[in-house]
C-alpha cells in the first residue's frame, strides 16, 4: 500500500525545481558580499564575466574560489601554452570536474555512484535500483552526451536521450553526479529554461543538464583533448 500513498501524494504535489542563482543575483552579492573580503589590491584581475562563464549561478563555487584566489594572492595563474589560460581553470573546482569526467571516462563500465548525497530530482530508476544492480554505461555514452551538452541550449531532453541511449545508461550517469535531471522549469532563471514548441503547445520538457557549469566548461576541455588525438 506503499506505492499507493504515494502515488495518491504525487497526483496532488506540484514538483519544483531549485536552480542556482540568477547572472543578476550572483552579480549583486558579488559586489555587495564577496568582493569585500577580497584585498583591494588583488580585485583589478577579477572579471566577473570571466567567473562567470565558469561558475554561473552556482553561490558555492564562487565563494570557494575567491577564497582560493585570496589564499594564493591572485596567483591562480597558468604558464602557456595552456588550453584554458584563465585563472578559474587553475582553481580547486576545476581541476575536480576534470578528474572526475577523466575517472569516469577511462575506468567505464564500472558503477561510479558519489557518496555525496544530491539535492537534484531522483531518476526513475532511483526506486528500484539497490546494491546488487547498479547500472552503468560506457566512455563512448559519456563522450556522446558531452557533446551535446557543450552547445546551446546546454541541456538535453530526456525522454528522447532515453530512446537514443536506453533509460538505464542515462539513469545510470544522473546517479554518477555528473548530470542533473530537471522534471519542471527552475524556479530562477539560471540559464537552463528552455521552452519546447511542439504543435502550438508550449511547454517544458523534462532536461538533462551538467550538474555544475564548472563541470560543464572541463566537459569542453576534455573534448578537445579527444579531439587532438584523433
Amino acid at each position: 500500500m506503499q506505492w499507493l500513498r504515494q502515488l495518491n501524494v504525487g497526483h496532488h504535489s506540484k514538483i519544483l525545481t531549485i536552480g542556482d542563482c540568477s547572472k543578476e543575483e550572483i552579480n549583486e552579492y558579488y559586489h555587495d558580499r564577496l568582493l569585500q573580503d577580497v584585498p583591494s589590491q588583488l580585485r583589478q584581475n577579477l572579471k566577473f564575466e570571466e567567473i562567470y562563464d565558469y561558475f554561473g549561478g552556482k553561490l558555492a563555487h564562487w565563494s570557494d574560489y575567491l577564497t582560493e584566489y585570496t589564499n594564493q594572492e591572485g596567483k591562480l595563474t597558468c604558464t602557456p601554452p595552456c588550453v584554458l589560460p584563465d585563472a578559474v581553470p587553475q582553481s580547486t573546482a576545476f581541476h575536480q570536474a576534470y578528474t572526475s569526467l577523466r575517472l569516469h571516462l577511462s575506468h567505464s563500465l564500472f558503477p561510479k555512484y558519489s557518496p555525496v548525497p544530491s539535492h537534484a530530482s531522483p531518476s526513475p530508476s532511483d526506486a528500484s535500483t539497490t546494491t546488487t544492480d547498479t547500472p552503468s554505461f560506457s566512455a563512448p555514452h559519456l563522450l556522446t552526451l558531452m557533446r551535446k551538452l557543450t552547445h546551446p541550449p546546454y541541456s538535453v531532453e530526456y525522454f528522447a536521450l532515453c530512446q537514443e541511449l536506453g533509460a538505464d545508461v542515462v539513469d545510470a550517469m544522473v546517479k554518477s553526479r555528473l548530470l542533473e535531471l530537471r522534471w519542471t522549469r527552475a524556479v530562477s532563471d539560471d540559464g537552463y529554461n528552455v521552452l519546447e514548441n511542439v504543435g502550438g503547445l508550449r511547454f517544458e520538457k523534462p532536461r538533462i543538464v551538467a550538474m555544475t557549469p564548472i563541470l560543464r566548461k572541463a566537459m569542453e576541455v576534455v573534448l578537445m583533448e579527444e579531439g587532438e588525438k584523433q
